[in-house]
């Protein structure tokens, strides 16, 4: 039969699917969700040459003041749980139990999720 093989595979944090924006650009608007925590993280790979903005969307589709695309934190990053700010500061408190929309405005870039009430806790061990 041969040696024993062992392989060990380690996939990244809901790295399954992803939306992808092309070099050129691309926006995304998320579903509705409700804000549960202190702060919004998502799992982001903006690639070298990529970046991306976020804003928070009431239901009609218009930004929430403060949480706009002009209030962005520019997102440059390959991480499984960057938090979003905007004008330096990650707080969505006042907006906790509000029903509310993503919109990322991104090029060469790949979400992979959407944590509505901050960084998620994992238990995977190394």
């Amino acid at each position: 039969f041969g040696d024993p093989i062992v392989f060990r595979l380690r996939q990244r944090l809901d790295g399954f699917v992803s939306a992808d924006s092309q070099y050129t650009g691309g926006e995304l608007v998320t579903r509705p969700f409700e804000v549960t925590g202190e702060t919004i993280a998502v799992n982001i790979d903006t690639s070298a040459s990529g970046c991306a903005k976020a804003a928070l969307l009431v239901e009609d589709g218009r930004e929430l003041d403060g949480y706009g695309l002009e209030d962005s934190d520019l997102l440059h990053a390959n991480d499984t749980a960057r938090v979003l700010s905007w004008r330096k500061s990650p707080d969505v408190s006042p907006l906790r139990g509000r029903k509310v929309r993503l919109l990322l405005r991104s090029r060469a870039t790949k979400l992979y999720a959407v944590y509505p009430g901050g960084p998620p806790r994992t238990s995977v061990s190394e």
